[in-house]
């Protein structure tokens, strides 16, 4: 896998985004271009200040999965709750145990929702069926207030999931890349290490590595010429490495494979997921 990902990382311009796109791109690059200039601050460490450990946050990302796909949400609000949701430890200058964990990750969700979907989560939602009445209205309305005002000014943010959706609209990959990319994404949201990569690096090596367990070298061929791809070789690794211990990461997790309508491939050499259809990723 490194030669093949390697030739592409090599080939990338000193920096690569510095020039501004010319007005000959298509649409789709301008708005590529644009999600990759927009710089995301890096999430390295939220639970520092925190007496939260990263499994419970595992669990919470793992959890959302089920609440986001029982709703009927969109793929990225997933990723935009659980970047709330970091974003706000990161940023409060509050001090949370792992009791509060709960309520943080719930108000991510309904807020998350409220600028994402159509229909989203009311507060009455998350009250009595998200939480089964574990968690008051009352409190509910405070964390979400609290939530708002301390990530405000970034809740336009950009997700790792609009970065691949992008890519993969301009190289015109096939429905199976995208969903084996975005299927990638969804699982590294679970490892606390993850946070250590920009959301434009876990987008760009979703992708490759999505195109290489798939035979997609004349698309990887394709990215190498653009010379666009600003991702580190160690990056890619650590990712690709993520998804193949998964299991044995999280052994008691499921709902990514339930919800998400897939099982692992046990075939380590060819695809890494074995999917069932779903009208989801269509």
């Amino acid at each position: 896998m490194s030669e093949m990902i390697e030739s592409v990382l090599q080939s990338r311009k000193r920096e690569p985004f510095a020039e501004l796109p010319s007005e000959s791109l298509e649409q789709n690059d301008l708005i590529l271009q644009h999600l990759i200039d927009k710089k995301q601050e890096y999430l390295e460490n939220p639970l520092e200040n925190h007496a939260i450990h990263p499994s419970l946050r595992a669990k919470m990302a793992e959890w959302m999965i089920e609440i986001i796909t029982s709703f009927g949400l969109k793929h990225r609000t997933y990723f935009l709750a659980v970047n709330i949701m970091d974003i706000f430890l990161k940023t409060t200058q509050k001090e949370f145990e792992s009791k509060s964990m709960h309520l943080i990750g719930v108000c991510c969700m309904m807020i998350a929702s409220k600028f994402n979907d159509s229909r989203h989560i009311t507060i009455d939602s998350a009250h009595r069926y998200i939480s089964c009445g574990a968690l008051r209205e009352e409190e509910l309305v405070a964390m979400e207030n609290e939530v708002i005002k301390t990530v405000t000014g970034q809740l336009g943010m950009v997700t790792c999931y609009d970065v691949v959706i992008s890519l993969c609209e301009k190289y015109k990959v096939g429905a199976k890349v995208r969903r084996t990319a975005a299927t990638i994404l969804y699982l590294i949201q679970m490892y606390y290490d993850s946070l250590r990569f920009s959301v434009n690096a876990q987008a760009y090596g979703a992708l490759l590595i999505s195109l290489y367990t798939l035979n997609q070298s004349n698309v990887i061929e394709e990215v190498r010429r653009e010379r666009d791809c600003n991702v580190e070789i160690r990056v890619i690794e650590t990712m690709h490495s993520g998804i193949l211990k998964f299991m044995n990461s999280f052994p008691c997790f499921s709902n990514p494979m339930r919800f998400l309508e897939f099982e692992f491939n046990r075939d380590r050499s060819g695809e890494l997921f074995v999917f069932r259809h779903t009208r989801r990723f269509d």
